[in-house]
């Protein structure tokens, strides 16, 4: 039988490592060629533009506190604006191909933890139910879970895209807790990231593993800092089974 308690992971910054840039307008230039190929012409300077105009007006429609978007909406309206039309229905496939390369040209690092693997697989095999949740797009982060042969050991993935709202926000949280049919005090969520993470999962009532790597961002000024139930600084496989499994 499974274990009563689910491990709901973070992702970059926890599991995999990610370096990206997106401004640089040689990932623009390969776009536009890749558009040229379809028939539609931009010039790259235009299409960087472009996406980041887009990108900030659909940020801005959204009324969540933390606001998040589907990135596949940008790309499938950036396609939409040079072709005018979908008669054919053809967009969405071209959208998220389009962003699948942008993803790659923007990617400039993106590694497993040595630990990751070591980690999930015992979990998995002592029974644990295992979760993703992250401020992230599924259209990125679901492909890269396969290249690193991971996704198999979730039962469950919310993304920030998926509900159009970022962690520290109760409603990605909430979310995941009503798809997996459990209370908050059976979840123990493991993250880098001490207000989107720690804040945000405990605000709802889940324990909490903090990551403390050397790069974690600083908590913001005018709130109270959250107390994980346990803090690992020296990170490995060993001192996060040992975290985890004090909790469950």
């Amino acid at each position: 039988m499974p274990n009563s308690k689910v491990v709901v992971f973070d992702v970059y910054k926890t599991l995999l490592a990610i370096e990206s840039d997106e401004n640089s307008l040689r990932t623009y230039k390969f776009l536009s060629t890749w558009l040229a190929y379809k028939g539609l012409v931009i010039k790259p300077k235009d299409l960087r533009k472009l996406y980041k105009n887009i990108t900030k007006q659909a940020v801005l429609a959204n009324t969540e506190l933390y606001p998040d978007i589907d990135i596949k909406t940008v790309f499938k309206r950036i396609l939409l604006s040079l072709v005018q039309t979908d008669e054919n229905g053809n967009l969405e496939n071209d959208a998220v191909e389009m962003g699948l390369l942008f993803r790659i040209l923007t990617t400039k690092s993106l590694t497993i933890y040595p630990e990751t693997v070591p980690i999930l697989e015992t979990l998995h095999r002592n029974n644990v139910r295992l979760a993703v949740l992250s401020n992230t797009q599924r259209l990125f982060t679901v492909p890269e879970f396969k290249r690193f042969g991971i996704e198999p050991y979730f039962d469950d993935m919310i993304f920030s895209s998926d509900v159009g709202a970022c962690k520290p926000a109760a409603k990605i949280f909430e979310t995941l807790l009503r798809r997996m049919k459990i209370h908050p005090q059976e979840a123990i969520f493991v993250g880098d990231n001490l207000f989107d993470d720690i804040f945000g999962a405990q605000s709802v009532g889940m324990k909490t593993v903090w990551l403390n790597r050397p790069e974690a961002r600083a908590f913001p000024g005018g709130l109270e800092k959250p107390i994980p139930d346990q803090q690992i600084q020296d990170i490995s496989c060993e001192s996060l089974i040992e975290a985890i499994f004090s909790l469950i």
